[in-house]
Protein backbone atom coordinates (compact mmCIF):
# COMPACT_ATOMS: atom_id res chain seq x y z
CA UNK A 1 0.00 0.00 0.00
CA UNK A 2 0.88 3.53 -0.72
CA UNK A 3 1.81 6.36 2.04
CA UNK A 4 -1.46 7.55 3.90
CA UNK A 5 -1.99 10.33 6.26
CA UNK A 6 -5.14 11.15 8.16
CA UNK A 7 -7.08 14.26 8.13
CA UNK A 8 -10.15 16.54 8.64
CA UNK A 9 -12.77 16.16 6.00
CA UNK A 10 -14.52 18.82 4.15
CA UNK A 11 -17.94 19.47 2.33
CA UNK A 12 -16.16 18.67 -0.59
CA UNK A 13 -15.68 14.62 0.44
CA UNK A 14 -19.35 13.81 -0.14
CA UNK A 15 -19.18 12.30 -3.33
CA UNK A 16 -15.95 10.08 -2.32
CA UNK A 17 -17.26 9.22 0.98
CA UNK A 18 -20.62 8.37 -0.29
CA UNK A 19 -18.76 5.72 -3.10
CA UNK A 20 -15.98 4.74 0.29
CA UNK A 21 -18.77 4.42 2.49
CA UNK A 22 -21.74 2.59 0.86
CA UNK A 23 -19.45 0.05 -1.08
CA UNK A 24 -18.08 -0.91 2.03
CA UNK A 25 -21.85 -1.06 3.71
CA UNK A 26 -22.78 -3.06 0.83
CA UNK A 27 -20.89 -6.06 1.82
CA UNK A 28 -23.15 -6.54 4.64
CA UNK A 29 -26.51 -8.75 3.86
CA UNK A 30 -27.85 -7.27 7.17
CA UNK A 31 -27.25 -4.14 5.65
CA UNK A 32 -27.89 -4.32 1.82
CA UNK A 33 -31.38 -6.44 2.02
CA UNK A 34 -33.16 -2.69 3.21
CA UNK A 35 -32.25 -1.39 -0.16
CA UNK A 36 -33.26 -4.62 -2.34
CA UNK A 37 -35.30 -2.26 -4.56
CA UNK A 38 -32.87 0.20 -5.93
CA UNK A 39 -28.55 -0.08 -6.70
CA UNK A 40 -25.74 -0.05 -4.86
CA UNK A 41 -25.02 3.12 -7.58
CA UNK A 42 -28.06 5.36 -7.15
CA UNK A 43 -27.33 5.13 -3.26
CA UNK A 44 -23.89 6.45 -3.94
CA UNK A 45 -25.19 8.84 -5.96
CA UNK A 46 -27.90 10.21 -3.52
CA UNK A 47 -25.13 9.82 -0.57
CA UNK A 48 -22.94 11.92 -2.63
CA UNK A 49 -25.76 15.00 -2.13
CA UNK A 50 -26.57 14.06 1.59
CA UNK A 51 -22.98 13.88 2.81
CA UNK A 52 -22.33 17.40 2.95
CA UNK A 53 -25.05 17.96 5.10
CA UNK A 54 -24.33 15.32 7.52
CA UNK A 55 -20.49 16.77 7.55
CA UNK A 56 -21.96 20.49 9.05
CA UNK A 57 -24.41 19.49 11.31
CA UNK A 58 -23.47 18.80 15.35
CA UNK A 59 -20.18 20.40 14.80
CA UNK A 60 -20.17 20.52 18.35
CA UNK A 61 -19.87 16.77 19.30
CA UNK A 62 -18.86 15.03 15.62
CA UNK A 63 -15.88 14.76 14.52
CA UNK A 64 -15.00 13.22 10.68
CA UNK A 65 -11.73 11.91 9.69
CA UNK A 66 -10.16 10.21 7.17
CA UNK A 67 -7.19 8.77 5.46
CA UNK A 68 -5.96 9.83 2.13
CA UNK A 69 -3.46 8.27 -0.51
CA UNK A 70 -0.28 10.89 0.27
CA UNK A 71 0.15 10.76 -3.55
CA UNK A 72 -3.20 11.18 -5.24
CA UNK A 73 -5.55 12.56 -1.93
CA UNK A 74 -7.83 9.78 -3.22
CA UNK A 75 -10.02 8.70 0.58
CA UNK A 76 -9.00 5.77 1.46
CA UNK A 77 -11.30 5.22 4.43
CA UNK A 78 -13.42 7.13 7.04
CA UNK A 79 -14.55 6.89 10.67
CA UNK A 80 -17.18 9.38 12.78
CA UNK A 81 -16.96 10.19 16.32
CA UNK A 82 -19.32 11.54 18.99
CA UNK A 83 -18.07 13.36 21.69
CA UNK A 84 -20.12 13.64 24.83
CA UNK A 85 -21.48 16.87 24.59
CA UNK A 86 -19.44 18.22 27.99
CA UNK A 87 -16.42 17.51 26.92
CA UNK A 88 -16.45 18.70 23.19
CA UNK A 89 -15.31 22.40 24.20
CA UNK A 90 -12.10 23.61 26.55
CA UNK A 91 -13.06 26.09 28.93
CA UNK A 92 -12.23 29.39 26.55
CA UNK A 93 -14.55 27.74 23.94
CA UNK A 94 -12.74 26.49 21.72
CA UNK A 95 -13.00 22.64 20.10
CA UNK A 96 -11.76 19.73 21.37
CA UNK A 97 -10.33 17.59 19.04
CA UNK A 98 -10.17 20.10 16.40
CA UNK A 99 -8.92 18.66 13.70
CA UNK A 100 -11.38 16.48 13.31
CA UNK A 101 -14.00 18.80 12.96
CA UNK A 102 -15.03 19.95 9.58
CA UNK A 103 -14.63 23.33 8.70
CA UNK A 104 -17.88 25.90 8.44
CA UNK A 105 -19.18 27.04 5.06
CA UNK A 106 -20.84 29.99 4.16
CA UNK A 107 -24.43 30.64 4.44
CA UNK A 108 -24.57 30.43 0.26
CA UNK A 109 -22.92 27.04 0.69
CA UNK A 110 -24.96 26.46 3.66
CA UNK A 111 -27.96 26.85 1.41
CA UNK A 112 -26.61 24.92 -1.58
CA UNK A 113 -25.85 22.22 0.06
CA UNK A 114 -29.53 21.96 2.01
CA UNK A 115 -31.32 21.91 -1.70
CA UNK A 116 -29.09 19.30 -3.07
CA UNK A 117 -29.74 16.91 0.43
CA UNK A 118 -33.14 17.98 0.68
CA UNK A 119 -34.11 16.66 -3.36
CA UNK A 120 -31.61 13.76 -2.43
CA UNK A 121 -33.70 12.98 0.98
CA UNK A 122 -36.92 12.86 -1.01
CA UNK A 123 -35.32 9.58 -2.80
CA UNK A 124 -34.08 8.35 0.28
CA UNK A 125 -36.29 5.33 0.87
CA UNK A 126 -34.68 1.96 2.61
CA UNK A 127 -37.17 -0.79 3.39
CA UNK A 128 -38.61 -0.08 6.82
CA UNK A 129 -39.74 -2.14 9.90
CA UNK A 130 -41.60 -2.18 12.44
CA UNK A 131 -42.91 -4.68 15.79
CA UNK A 132 -40.99 -7.47 15.71
CA UNK A 133 -38.91 -7.34 12.69
CA UNK A 134 -37.68 -4.21 14.27
CA UNK A 135 -34.46 -5.71 14.48
CA UNK A 136 -32.71 -2.17 15.69
CA UNK A 137 -35.24 -1.78 18.79
CA UNK A 138 -33.44 -4.32 20.81
CA UNK A 139 -30.09 -2.80 19.81
CA UNK A 140 -31.14 0.66 20.91
CA UNK A 141 -32.19 -0.27 23.81
CA UNK A 142 -29.31 -1.75 25.13
CA UNK A 143 -27.37 1.27 23.88
CA UNK A 144 -29.02 4.03 25.39
CA UNK A 145 -28.74 1.84 28.83
CA UNK A 146 -25.03 1.31 28.13
CA UNK A 147 -24.59 5.09 27.48
CA UNK A 148 -26.75 6.26 30.40
CA UNK A 149 -24.05 5.19 32.66
CA UNK A 150 -21.03 7.49 31.91
CA UNK A 151 -19.65 8.98 29.16
CA UNK A 152 -17.85 7.50 26.23
CA UNK A 153 -16.65 9.13 22.90
CA UNK A 154 -18.63 7.33 20.70
CA UNK A 155 -16.90 5.16 17.09
CA UNK A 156 -20.52 5.56 15.28
CA UNK A 157 -18.56 3.95 12.41
CA UNK A 158 -15.78 3.18 10.78
CA UNK A 159 -15.24 2.76 6.50
CA UNK A 160 -13.06 0.98 4.55
CA UNK A 161 -13.99 0.79 0.65
CA UNK A 162 -13.79 -2.98 -0.35
CA UNK A 163 -10.40 -2.42 -2.39
CA UNK A 164 -8.43 -0.88 0.33
CA UNK A 165 -9.49 -3.77 3.23
CA UNK A 166 -6.55 -5.24 4.76
CA UNK A 167 -4.55 -2.90 4.32
CA UNK A 168 -4.23 -1.09 7.50
CA UNK A 169 -6.52 1.56 6.80
CA UNK A 170 -9.63 1.26 9.60
CA UNK A 171 -7.20 0.33 11.86
CA UNK A 172 -5.19 3.81 11.17
CA UNK A 173 -8.68 5.52 11.77
CA UNK A 174 -9.10 3.35 15.05
CA UNK A 175 -5.90 4.02 16.51
CA UNK A 176 -6.17 7.59 15.73
CA UNK A 177 -9.39 8.30 17.67
CA UNK A 178 -8.19 6.29 20.26
CA UNK A 179 -4.88 8.47 20.89
CA UNK A 180 -7.70 11.33 21.10
CA UNK A 181 -9.81 9.69 23.99
CA UNK A 182 -6.25 9.05 25.94
CA UNK A 183 -5.75 12.57 25.54
CA UNK A 184 -9.34 13.76 27.53
CA UNK A 185 -9.29 10.67 29.44
CA UNK A 186 -12.28 8.80 28.41
CA UNK A 187 -13.11 5.50 27.45
CA UNK A 188 -14.99 4.69 24.03
CA UNK A 189 -18.48 2.90 22.82
CA UNK A 190 -19.05 1.19 19.73
CA UNK A 191 -21.47 -1.18 18.06
CA UNK A 192 -19.43 -4.06 16.40
CA UNK A 193 -20.68 -6.19 12.99
CA UNK A 194 -18.89 -9.33 12.41
CA UNK A 195 -16.63 -7.65 9.77
CA UNK A 196 -14.94 -5.51 12.73
CA UNK A 197 -14.92 -7.71 15.78
CA UNK A 198 -11.06 -8.77 14.75
CA UNK A 199 -9.87 -5.56 14.44
CA UNK A 200 -11.61 -3.89 17.92
CA UNK A 201 -10.17 -7.06 19.57
CA UNK A 202 -6.96 -6.39 18.31
CA UNK A 203 -6.98 -2.96 19.40
CA UNK A 204 -7.92 -3.92 22.89
CA UNK A 205 -11.48 -3.58 22.81
CA UNK A 206 -13.87 -5.60 25.27
CA UNK A 207 -17.18 -7.00 24.61
CA UNK A 208 -19.88 -5.78 27.21
CA UNK A 209 -22.76 -7.45 25.54
CA UNK A 210 -23.92 -9.26 22.61
CA UNK A 211 -26.85 -9.43 20.51
CA UNK A 212 -28.04 -12.67 17.88
CA UNK A 213 -31.09 -12.09 15.73
CA UNK A 214 -32.51 -14.07 12.77
CA UNK A 215 -32.79 -11.65 10.34
CA UNK A 216 -34.06 -14.59 7.42
CA UNK A 217 -37.77 -13.40 7.66
CA UNK A 218 -36.96 -10.10 6.16
CA UNK A 219 -34.55 -10.98 4.17
CA UNK A 220 -31.24 -10.57 5.85
CA UNK A 221 -28.86 -13.65 7.69
CA UNK A 222 -29.80 -16.59 10.54
CA UNK A 223 -27.16 -15.05 12.29
CA UNK A 224 -27.60 -11.28 12.75
CA UNK A 225 -24.85 -10.34 15.68
CA UNK A 226 -23.82 -7.21 16.68
CA UNK A 227 -22.00 -6.66 19.86
CA UNK A 228 -21.58 -3.58 22.45
CA UNK A 229 -17.66 -3.19 23.07
CA UNK A 230 -15.73 -0.77 24.88
CA UNK A 231 -11.71 0.63 25.31
CA UNK A 232 -10.64 1.46 28.36
CA UNK A 233 -8.29 4.09 28.32
CA UNK A 234 -7.12 3.14 32.28
CA UNK A 235 -6.59 -0.24 31.54
CA UNK A 236 -4.75 -0.15 27.84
Amino acid sequence: MSEYRITHCVVEDGPAMAKNNFSAFWEDPNWSFIWRDTTLENIISLGADRYPRQLIQNRDTLRHIKVVDSETGALLGYARWKLPEKYSKREDGSAVWPEGQVPDVSDEQRDEIERKASIAQEQWKPLEFTGEDDLDAILTKTEKAILAKKDYIKLEYITVHPSNQKKGVGLALLKHGIEQARSLGLDIFLLACSSGFRMYEKAGFKELDRIIQDATRIGGTSHYEIRFMVYEVASS
